[in-house]
């Protein structure tokens, strides 16, 4: 019972050191096609004690997310964003906008969205996010469309990539 108990304590205290300090340095982004809508809708996930290193560098603050009101935030994460993340549709550079972001268990959700796309042959991402702050940063991302799932991963010495989805 001892034993048992003690496998539970050490557990849950090991969830909560992954939770609070990760030992890798990586973000996830979800781009998928909206052939109705005409447009990309971009998802990242981000560790917040990683973006927060990265915006209190920037601000010259601490504590990016807690400093900062939501419209605050936003216009300075759509800066972030801007300078980070990138693309070209079919060989033509696009914009994005980013429609907000929220915390949830130490990850930073970011929505953007892409209009106007109405066809995606190819897609190219330059994704940099974080790579000038954490010399190990991996970022992927997951392009869905038409059915179809490419992925790319980004590092310090690959910034970009392209996926095509020509039949």
């Amino acid at each position: 019972m001892i034993a048992l108990m003690i496998q539970v304590v050490l557990s849950a205290w090991l969830g909560l050191v992954i939770a609070v300090w990760h030992p890798f340095h990586i973000s996830i982004c979800e781009v998928e096609h909206n052939p109705e809508s005409q447009s990309l809708q971009i998802t990242s996930r981000i560790f917040q004690d990683d973006f927060e290193a990265a915006l209190d560098k920037l601000s010259q603050s601490v504590g990016f997310f807690s400093q900062h009101s939501q419209q605050e935030a936003t216009e300075e994460l759509q800066q972030y964003f801007n300078q980070h993340l990138k693309i070209l549709i079919n060989d033509k550079p696009v914009n994005h906008n980013l429609l907000g972001f929220e915390l949830e268990d130490n990850v930073v959700w970011s929505y953007l969205e892409i209009k106007g796309v109405n066809n995606l042959d190819k897609i190219s991402i330059t994704y940099s996010v974080l790579i000038d702050t954490f010399n190990d940063q991996i970022n992927l991302a997951h392009i869905r469309h038409a059915g179809k799932v490419k992925s790319l991963k980004f590092q310090k010495n690959q910034l970009s990539g392209t996926a095509a989805f020509t039949n």
